[in-house]
């Protein structure tokens, strides 16, 4: 093992040369702590260390102090070598973050042991240091996989239950019980929501957002898209009023907050009588954009509506729907991110309010030119 000595009696320092190159090391030398400092500032440096406490330029207490403060690629291990020999003297090189003392005059046999013990140690945390950053990298990996099902995995999931919902419905308009094939496939889709809400359950993992991609969108034009893509899965259940600037432009990432307002819309929808309209109007109060979307029925208990933002909380009126307990969840992250809030309020009309607010203050330069 390599192994740095700094110590400013040449003749000691030979000494303690010698008898580590015998004892199967590499050694480095320093004559002062300044030599001792800018060989550690070098890469490829060693990480056993014999400093002496008392020496010319920075000195070993000091070294060890630095060394401490670094953001480690490899741990060190230190050993502290002074003719102070009392068990202070001990004490104090141990709590500058040293991890022994040996005195002056030193015992061959007692110094080998000594670095024997750094070296074990050294070996032992660079196994464990390896260790981890494996767990790490696998653990990564795991991440980047759920996240992926978060985002991939449930969309087409929603379009599928989208689309049996409304089969079920028209089959019931039609005085028809559902068809083995309907059920069938909602078994599985029952089934599968519930893996991938036990996976993440187990797993601990909230909602971790993917790097950002932000862009100018025209804010009316792209809240259009997005409801024309709910109104594919739930039919034409929404009433829009826009009442926003012409030209009206946000910098914000449009994959992910598409995937917040879809979510909402449809909550909204999942929530509501099918005969029941949902109405969406946005427009400008102060320094914000506002989005208030309105359903009726199926509200929430009061003591409901921050409780369901919580992941993988479903509301006390949830039985009978699909979900894992996390499009409001999913939904606030996202709007967060973007500096923005998202709240529900209980309508005297035995509805549900939920408001989205963005800041303006993401408006790009460009105003509200088109």
């Amino acid at each position: 093992m390599n192994v740095l000595i700094a110590e400013d009696d040449a003749a000691l320092c030979l000494m303690l040369k010698s008898l580590l190159t015998v004892w199967g090391h590499t050694v480095t030398s320093a004559n002062d702590g300044d030599e001792a400092w800018k060989i550690l500032c070098e890469p490829g440096h060693p990480h056993l260390l014999i400093l002496d406490w008392v020496m010319p330029g920075i000195e070993g207490p000091e070294i060890v102090r630095r060394l401490r403060e670094r953001v480690l690629e490899k741990p060190y291990y230190v050993i502290i070598m002074t003719s102070h020999s009392n068990k202070g003297s001990a004490a104090t090189a141990l709590n500058t973050g040293a991890d022994d003392f040996v005195g002056k005059p030193f015992d061959y046999d007692e110094l080998q042991a000594r670095v024997a013990v750094g070296e074990r140690v050294s070996r032992y945390q660079a196994e464990l240091q390896e260790l981890n950053s494996r767990i790490h990298e696998q653990s990564v990996v795991q991440e980047r996989f759920l996240d992926m099902i978060s985002h991939e995995y449930r969309t087409p999931l929603a379009i599928i239950q989208a689309n049996i919902d409304i089969m079920e419905l028209k089959e019931q308009q039609a005085g028809h019980t559902p068809s083995v094939s309907l059920l069938k496939i909602q078994h599985a889709i029952d089934r599968l929501m519930d893996m991938y809400e036990a996976t993440l359950r187990r797993k601990g993992f909230g909602y971790k957002p993917p790097n950002q991609a932000f862009e100018t969108i025209n804010v009316e034009q792209s809240l259009r898209q997005t409801i024309a893509a709910a109104t594919d899965y739930w039919g034409e259940r929404y009433t829009c009023h826009f009442n926003l600037p012409a030209g009206l432009r946000l910098n914000v990432d449009r994959r992910q907050m598409q995937t917040a307002i879809l979510n909402l819309l449809d909550n909204a929808a999942k929530y509501s009588p099918p005969n029941l309209s949902v109405t969406v109007r946005t427009g400008i109060t102060g320094d914000w954009l506002e989005m208030v979307i309105f359903n009726h029925s199926f509200a929430p208990l009061p003591n409901d509506t921050e409780k369901l933002f919580q992941n993988f909380i479903r509301g006390s009126n949830s039985a009978g729907t699909n979900g894992t307990g996390q499009g409001l969840y999913l939904a606030r992250s996202i709007i967060e991110q973007h500096g923005g809030s998202l709240g529900l309020i209980l309508d005297d009309k035995d509805g549900v309010v939920t408001m989205m607010r963005l800041p303006l203050g993401a408006v790009t330069d460009e105003q509200y030119g088109c």
